[in-house]
């Protein structure tokens, strides 16, 4: 079976790989969502509403989309023709993180000599890179795709590269979409006890601040980047592409929608459920969330 080199691929090849046909020829680099503004990227579109979003996106180079949506308007750049779009756009991922060198080549993992792996804990043979002073506790895993620079702290149980949902669902059939990204923990991080952080899904990192800290059994999906500093409290649930920002507090519990923002130092009570955009220093409580003070005066019964 051919192995693509990582990094670059023709939209005629992606088009065999998967048994559709190729409408216009170019390259990418990668695939991703619409939503996502990853270079030379190939993505789909089944809906005539994203067709306009996708000429006017800013990276994206070409599209796997139907033929009744072609012939009303002609995508610029690579084009693929499906039935169902999303479904092979699906396959056609999975088939090059699975089957080629797409999204990675392998090479032997790293381990600095100043590291301390407890003899229990798992590391993963390649695409891992462990810095200086990183502690590693029993029982934790660290799969590949993940980097850990100096100091950082994994303690026991902890799993760090596992994968998020990205399910398509086809009819009664669903497909797992794998994840080809990274996990970044930077200097001087502390993931706790059987907290679990996913890679990222395409060419994308979940990324972990410098000092952060993140609980007993939190989860960070794919794509989700944590500041310098800020602290996810035990339990507390990240989606997808969720960014926290600097010295923001996450309380235990929390659960925040995906692709949300919380800025510098944000506080997220314990236990909130988050569904929209938290603003610089301001803090939140409740389900849904809403303004700390509002919710404490509605709860008082003054408005």
């Amino acid at each position: 079976m051919k192995q693509p080199g990582t990094g670059v691929m023709s939209v005629r090849e992606a088009a065999e790989f998967v048994g559709i046909k190729l409408i216009a020829d170019g390259e990418f680099e990668t695939l991703g969502f619409l939503t996502d503004n990853l270079p030379q990227m190939l993505t789909f579109v089944e809906d005539r509403r994203f067709l306009t979003r996708f000429a006017s996106h800013a990276s994206a180079c070409a599209v796997m989309t139907t033929a009744e949506l072609v012939s009303t308007q002609r995508p610029r750049g690579g084009v693929l023709l499906s039935a169902n779009p999303r479904k092979d756009f699906a396959r056609l991922h999975n088939f090059l993180a699975a089957h080629t060198e797409f999204y990675r080549s392998p090479a032997p993992s790293r381990i600095d000599a100043s590291a301390r792996i407890h003899p229990r804990a798992q590391v993963a043979e390649n695409n891992v890179l462990i810095g200086p002073e990183v502690v590693i506790e029993a029982n934790a895993l660290i799969d590949a795709g993940c980097t850990l620079e100096r100091g950082v702290l994994v303690r026991s149980g902890a799993i760090l590269g596992a994968v998020g949902f990205q399910t398509v669902r086809d009819h009664d059939e669903y497909i797992e979409m794998f994840h080809a990204g990274s996990v970044v923990v930077e200097e001087g991080a502390h993931i706790l006890s059987h907290a679990t952080i996913a890679r990222g899904l395409f060419r994308q990192s979940t990324r972990i601040g410098r000092s952060a800290r993140i609980g007993n059994n939190a989860f960070i999906s794919h794509n989700v980047e944590i500041g310098a500093l800020a602290f996810v409290g035990h339990g507390a649930v990240l989606n997808g592409n969720t960014c926290i920002g600097r010295r923001a507090w996450i309380g235990p519990g929390a659960v925040l929608a995906n692709s949300v923002r919380v800025g510098d130092n944000a506080q997220v009570s314990l236990g909130a459920v988050v569904i929209r955009d938290v603003g610089t220093s301001e803090q939140v409580s409740g389900n849904f969330a809403v303004a700390h003070q509002k919710l404490l005066r509605h709860t008082a019964g003054l408005g």
